[in-house]
């Protein structure tokens, strides 16, 4: 968040990553102006954009360490969804059988992005 020093108005800027097949990654930012009743809401978002990143980037580093390569928080987010869905299909809750059938598709296709993201 930048404050604007001619209007005294705090700004956001968003960035953004745009990729297709033709084209190698672009950079876009875009600058939203909000007034000062918005200045609350911009900084409580960044807070907590910023509380739940930290965990995430100590995962982040950590898995980086345990598997020898640098990864991204995409990655990052896709290993924890597939320990997510494991712990929810294999530890011995007394769940029905659908919702425990459902939880192991889910590690299926979990397991496959993990695949796919980190090959």
């Amino acid at each position: 968040m930048f404050n604007d020093k001619k209007t005294k108005e705090p700004k956001v800027i968003i960035k953004f990553n745009v990729q297709s097949s033709k084209f190698k990654v672009m950079n876009k930012e875009m600058v939203l102006s909000c007034s000062r009743g918005g200045r609350f809401v911009a900084e409580m978002m960044s807070k907590v954009t910023e509380s739940v990143n930290r965990p995430v980037n100590l995962l982040r580093t950590y898995y980086a360490q345990v598997l020898e390569r640098d990864l991204n928080m995409h990655q990052t987010w896709a290993l924890i969804e597939a320990q997510v869905a494991f712990f929810l299909g294999v530890m011995p809750v007394g769940y029905a059988f659908t919702l425990r059938a459902v939880a192991l598709l889910w590690l299926v296709v979990a397991v496959k992005k993990c695949r796919r993201l980190l090959a």
